[in-house]
């Protein structure tokens, strides 16, 4: 089963964010977030991939989903809907607010959001009304 997630970055016009469809839970996110996005540009690099369908501890480079999905993984790469499987209507999305972006998690069935703002990581579980966890 895939546990959906939205993996975002605060900008200073509203919230840029993608879609990741497999593996969206903080156990599996927040050490690959944590350890290998930690700036803005890398950050900036991933949110610009567009929709995921799996978060990879690298960019990576673009390779046929169908054929070379399993080397990709093996490398640790994210596997981009729109780069490796040349996908349409999956780029980045911007909210103008926090609320706009959660809705849209809601709407998208997001399991968990992830938030990279002031050079942190946040999270927080779609369905729990606490605030947002630091990482």
């Amino acid at each position: 089963m895939s546990i959906r997630s939205l993996i975002a970055k605060q900008t200073k016009d509203g919230i840029e964010a993608i879609y990741c469809h497999n593996g969206g839970f903080p156990e599996n996110q927040l050490p690959i977030l944590t350890k290998n996005y930690v700036t803005d540009k890398k950050v900036a690099r991933l949110i610009a991939l567009g929709d995921l369908s799996v978060l990879g501890q690298q960019i990576g480079k673009k390779h046929d989903y169908e054929t070379h999905g399993d080397d990709a993984l093996s490398k640790k790469w994210c596997l981009a809907y729109g780069r490796d499987r040349e996908e349409k209507n999956i780029a980045k999305r911007t909210y103008s607010s926090e609320s706009e972006f959660l809705a849209d998690g809601n709407k998208r069935w997001a399991v968990y959001v992830y938030l990279f703002r002031e050079g942190r990581w946040f999270y927080k579980r779609m369905d729990d009304f606490a605030p947002w966890v630091a990482c």
